[in-house]
C-alpha cells in the first residue's frame, strides 16, 4: 500500500486527511501494483521503473570518487615527487613536469553521460602561499583511438583560505569529456607542481619556497542514475 508523509484536506486536520486518503486508497487498490513512477515536474524528477531508478533534469545527486596518490613517474637521477611520512606524498622544490603521480580513474557507470568532472587537490597547507599545481589529463573512451595529446587543468579556487597549518583542498578548472564518452570511459591523471612555470599556466614561478605535501585526490562528478540498466549500455 502507497505510503504518504503528508497529506493536507480542506476542513480537516493532518492526521484525519491523512487516515481518509488512506481509506479510499483501501477501497481503490487492495495491492496496488505500479509499473511507473514519477516524483517531481515535468523536467526534474525522479522515476522508477522495472529497469531501476532513474534521476533526471536537475534532480540529480553527487558523489565523490577518491584515488590513492600510488603510482610515481620518476627521472633521473631522483625524483623530486618523494614518499613522505604520515601517509603523504612530498612534491619537493624545483619539482620539474616530469616528475608526477599518475592515476587512471574508471568512471562510475552512474555518471551522468558528457557531464564534467571536477578536480580536487587533498594536501597540506604549511603557509600562506600555494604551489603551481597542475593537472595533466586525457580521456580514454571504449573502441576509440587513443589519443597522442594530453591537456592540462589548472588551479580554479582553494575551498578554504590560505591559511599556513590547515588541511587544504585546492579545485582544478572542470574536465569535459567528448560526445565520444560511453560507459567506464578512463581519465588519465598526471598531478604535478611547474615549479619553473615551464607549461605557462601560472602568472609566475612557483612562490611556495617549500616542499609541499598531497593527500589525497578526487574528483567530484554527477550522477543521473544508480548504475546503468544494462552492462554495457547506460
Amino acid at each position: 500500500m502507497p505510503y504518504f508523509d503528508q497529506y493536507t484536506q480542506n476542513g480537516v486536520g493532518t492526521e484525519t486527511a491523512h487516515n481518509n486518503l488512506v481509506g479510499r486508497l483501501n477501497k481503490a487498490w487492495a495491492n496496488p501494483v505500479f509499473t511507473s513512477m514519477q516524483v517531481g515536474n515535468s523536467s526534474d524528477y525522479v522515476s522508477l521503473d522495472s529497469e531501476g531508478v532513474h534521476l533526471n533534469g536537475d534532480a540529480t545527486v553527487w558523489d565523490d570518487k577518491e584515488f590513492p596518490l600510488g603510482g610515481q613517474r620518476i627521472s633521473a637521477p631522483a625524483s623530486k615527487v618523494v614518499e613522505s611520512t604520515n601517509n603523504l606524498i612530498a612534491y619537493t622544490t624545483n619539482c620539474p613536469l616530469t616528475d608526477y603521480v599518475w592515476m587512471n580513474i574508471q568512471m562510475s557507470h552512474s555518471k551522468k553521460l558528457f557531464s564534467p568532472v571536477y578536480p580536487h587537490l587533498h594536501w597540506n597547507q604549511d603557509s600562506t602561499k600555494r604551489p603551481n599545481w597542475l593537472v595533466q589529463y586525457r580521456w580514454l573512451y571504449g573502441g576509440i583511438t587513443i589519443p597522442s595529446t594530453w591537456s592540462y587543468s589548472t588551479i580554479s579556487a582553494p575551498v578554504f583560505p590560505l591559511t599556513a597549518g590547515i588541511a587544504q583542498i585546492t579545485n582544478f578548472v572542470p574536465i569535459t569529456p567528448s560526445s565520444n564518452e560511453g560507459l567506464s570511459a578512463i581519465l588519465q591523471v598526471k598531478l604535478k607542481r611547474d615549479s619553473s612555470n615551464t607549461s605557462a599556466k601560472f602568472a609566475s614561478t612557483d612562490p611556495y619556497g617549500a616542499s609541499a605535501f598531497a593527500q589525497s585526490f578526487d574528483i567530484h562528478y554527477e550522477r543521473d542514475s544508480m548504475g546503468s540498466r544494462q552492462e554495457y549500455v547506460k
